[in-house]
């Protein structure tokens, strides 16, 4: 089953930062998204949704990588993840972005373009601060190679597609 969040639905959580202007805002944002959750100044709330977004990507990559070597060992890719579902290997993107895969479909969601401009991102505040995200540029390189290769406006799941 896919998991999604519909920001119509006002699912999406929100990280926000700033103290003034949260207070003024607080109402807004919990009618846009659920929760909200306060990170403190502007640049927690900026470092967190990049870290999320970088750490989401990686897994997605890693799966990626392992759904691949499933298909080499000769294991049914459904059973796959039903049995990774159910170790330390569980994951978000498992139950996104798992079926996807199985499905071969990589209808935009959240595109490999946003994907590589997000790890992107978290990697340069990264070096920023003096901390080499090194598994996260290993990732980067795959969302490069899916841009480059034309998967950029498919969704994120199509770094599957050069990982082989």
């Amino acid at each position: 089953m896919v998991r999604s969040c519909s920001s119509r639905k006002a699912e999406q959580p929100i990280f926000a930062g700033g103290k003034k202007a949260f207070e003024k805002v607080k109402e807004i944002l919990e009618i846009v998204g659920s929760p909200v959750y306060y990170m403190g100044g502007a640049t927690q709330a900026y470092a967190f949704k990049l870290i999320s977004n970088m750490v989401g990507m990686t897994n997605l990559a890693v799966l990626s990588e392992g759904m691949r070597l499933c298909e080499k060992a000769g294991i049914e890719g459904n059973l796959f993840q039903e049995l990774l579902a159910e170790t330390g290997a569980d994951s978000a993107q498992l139950h996104m972005r798992g079926p996807l895969m199985l499905a071969n479909d990589y209808a935009n969601r959240f595109g490999v373009k946003l994907a590589l401009k997000d790890v992107r991102l978290g990697c340069e505040m990264g070096d920023a601060w003096g901390y080499s995200a090194e598994f996260t540029k290993l990732a980067k390189s795959y969302f490069e190679k899916a841009d480059n290769e034309g998967y950029g406006m498919e969704d994120c799941v199509a770094v599957y597609k050069v990982i082989k």
